[in-house]
């Protein structure tokens, strides 16, 4: 039986540098993968075909990848349908695959569903990181636009309060399903990585795969997660006390710093 990988986590939270590395251990990832931009010189390491499946799920619900509340989606057989043979496909094709889109996170249970085999590689990053993060690559999209829409952009890159809740309602659901599943996932804090980290040797371990064994620091540089963050961020707080709430729980599946040592 063929085994699907998903990268997920929040937006900015190193998925697409954990992708690049899986794809560099010889991970397949997607034929279309989408280009890199300004914000992710690297690539984003996102196969189309299935970035757009999260995203026609999400606007069918009238939701976008920004979305600040739980929800449950509607999914439409024709969608779960579309989403079931491109798995069929790639399970014949492959022994072992994987993608990566962080809006996967909203929409857990619906993969969980249709994927025969699932295990999940899940990047955790503070919140404070994120929100930093988000707000420099929201500037940066200001830049690069005209009047109203900049307007528009600025006012969304600098509400701290819509991006941390929008960070919570991504997490939670990761919570649930480490909770539920935390058998058939590895949960890593990319603040802590370490260039020696061989995260492909640890996922043969635990995923009983083939990824040929390479280090972290072959593909990037962990030390960018690392960086000085503010120790404050404008948030009420109220959601403040929320998220840092939801952060430790989210800790306690994180892998310990002697497996991180051993998978080296």
């Amino acid at each position: 039986m063929s085994r699907q990988i998903l990268i997920v986590g929040y937006h900015r939270s190193g998925t697409s540098a954990m992708a690049q590395n899986c794809h560099a251990a010889s991970m397949f990832l997607g034929e279309n993968l989408l280009a890199a931009s300004t914000t992710n010189i690297y690539g984003h390491f996102e196969d189309t075909d299935f970035v757009s499946i999260n995203q026609a799920l999400l606007q069918l619900n009238y939701e976008g990848w920004y979305l600040s509340s739980e929800f449950v989606p509607v999914i439409p057989r024709k969608m779960r349908t579309v989403a079931s043979d491109m798995i069929a496909k790639r399970d014949a094709e492959y022994e072992f695959w994987g993608f990566k889109d962080p809006r996967v996170c909203v929409l857990l249970d619906f993969w969980n569903s249709v994927l025969p085999d699932p295990r999940y590689l899940i990047c955790l990053r503070h919140y404070r990181g994120c929100i930093e993060s988000v707000v420099r690559r929201g500037l940066k999209d200001v830049y690069g636009a005209r009047e109203r829409a900049a307007a528009i952009l600025a006012a969304e890159a600098f509400n701290h309060d819509a991006i941390c809740m929008n960070w919570c309602v991504y997490m939670s659901n990761v919570l649930r399903l480490l909770r539920h599943h935390s058998d058939k996932c590895i949960a890593i804090e990319v603040e802590r990585l370490d260039p020696t980290f061989s995260l492909s040797s640890l996922m043969n371990q635990r995923f009983h795969i083939d990824l040929t064994p390479i280090t972290i620091g072959q593909t990037f540089d962990p030390s960018i997660y690392k960086k000085a963050t503010k120790s404050t961020v404008d948030v009420s707080p109220w959601l403040l006390e929320y998220a840092e709430r939801l952060w430790g729980e989210l800790c306690l599946y994180s892998t310990d710093a002697e497996t991180l040592k051993a998978s080296a």
